[in-house]
């Protein structure tokens, strides 16, 4: 017992290293005591190290099994690791039980229901959690939260300020206010609110993400690029601020930069069809005669991802050389398409020669390892119709499955001069 108080004392103290190894020797002297097991789960909680924290708990109820605190604090560690249906299964189990009054059992079991995205659920555990305890923040700001996500605004908004005035200086309860303001239309408030979020902390990107939505919304274009850019560069591969930052420059004509950030946004998401319909327009307003080039083959490209598109269908019912006609078909009106596309026709030709292969050898006739005279042929086709892209995709991808024949490297080098 004596060494439980010393293990008790140092923790409290913050002597974290040593509290482990005191606890840890009681477990040595005495491998029954799961109070021992218990503060090794609280020790390693508070240094982060959840996995560990984890086993110590589940050792403690294995010892003693009808404790509701240690399975209180197995369900906490679920929620810290954001494995939140087994937290919910957690916090149900004791709440049922009834032997534990503390207001963070509600509050925790709401606020997990709330990120499961059941928000009517949460609702009757955070009001139980704030009658327990009519000063815990938390539990008003998770009840601002799920009233918002049912549309209760104007409720939700009380709970928020009740929050910020519980504490004032925690910053996610403003940014939430101001998303609950946003949502409501109530733009210069939720400007307000982002404003003080990013004092309090200035590295949340949805925070400076949210302010500079708003804003353009006012129409206060140059402070909404100027929080789009700095969440940016918080965060360079937030895709979406992309688009709204591109969505911004083109309200202020500054086109060239529009289709900058518009390029960056496909790049980090190319198959998204309304991004190349927003960068044609940026493209289409361009001074630069290459751009406005390019804005020109903009439908085409559109065209190109729906070709992908049905490509990859095919693809998914085994219809191989559908499949690998389509693709051909995009490469070749889109030859700057991702390389993905590119291996993805690679990669029907060798499916639909497998599946030619496997169909010889149930009928019991000579299987041909690789058709490559057919393809060959494809390729040759292509390049009679004027489809140079398609045609030099089935040659590159024919080189590489059959290093061996100078046939497909011979067309390629017949191909590229024709273009020269």
């Amino acid at each position: 017992m004596d060494a439980l108080i010393a293990v008790h004392n140092t923790f409290e103290q913050g002597k974290l290293d040593e509290a482990y190894l005191l606890a840890h020797q009681v477990t040595l002297t005495d491998s029954s005591s799961a109070e021992a097991f218990a503060w090794l789960g609280q020790i390693c909680q508070a240094q982060l190290n959840y996995e560990e924290a984890l086993q110590h708990y589940q050792k403690a109820i294995e010892l003693q099994p009808d404790n509701v605190v240690y399975q209180y604090q197995v369900a906490n560690i679920f929620m810290l690791q954001d494995k939140y249906e087994q937290a919910e299964a957690g916090y149900r189990r004791v709440y049922e039980k009834r032997e534990i009054s503390d207001a963070w059992l509600p509050c925790n079991l709401g606020r997990v229901l709330l990120y499961l995205g059941k928000s009517e659920g949460a609702i009757p555990f955070l009001q139980e959690a704030i009658s327990l305890n009519d000063s815990l923040a938390e539990a008003y700001g998770a009840m601002g939260r799920a009233l918002t996500d049912c549309q209760r605004f104007e409720e939700a908004e009380d709970f928020y300020r009740k929050a910020i005035e519980i504490e004032p200086s925690h910053f996610i309860y403003h940014h939430d206010l101001g998303d609950n303001c946003l949502l409501k239309g109530k733009y210069k408030a939720a400007v307000h609110s982002y404003r003080r979020a990013i004092e309090l902390n200035p590295s949340y990107v949805w925070s400076h993400r949210n302010l500079g939505n708003a804003l353009a919304v006012l129409e206060r274009w140059d402070e909404a690029v100027h929080f789009l850019q700095q969440a940016i560069k918080i965060d360079n591969n937030f895709v979406e601020v992309y688009i709204n930052l591109g969505d911004v420059l083109s309200k202020l004509e500054r086109w060239k930069e529009a289709v900058d950030v518009y390029s960056q946004a496909i790049h980090l998401k190319p198959i998204d069809s309304g991004v190349y319909e927003k960068l044609g327009n940026a493209l289409s307003h361009s001074t630069n005669s290459e751009s406005r080039l390019s804005a020109c083959e903009l439908p085409v490209l559109y065209s190109s991802i729906e070709l992908i598109n049905m490509g990859d269908k095919f693809y998914k019912e085994e219809q191989f050389r559908q499949a690998q006609e389509i693709y051909s078909q995009a490469i070749d009106i889109n030859p700057n398409t991702h390389v993905s596309v590119y291996k993805k026709l690679e990669s029907s030709l060798v499916a639909a020669s497998t599946a030619q292969t496997s169909n010889l050898k149930k009928s019991k006739l000579s299987p041909k390892l690789f058709d490559f005279n057919q393809w060959l042929d494809f390729g040759e086709g292509l390049n009679h119709q004027n489809r140079v892209a398609g045609a030099s995709a089935v040659y590159k991808s024919l080189i590489v499955l059959a290093p061996d024949s100078p046939e497909a490297a011979e067309a390629y080098l017949r191909l590229i001069q024709l273009k020269i």
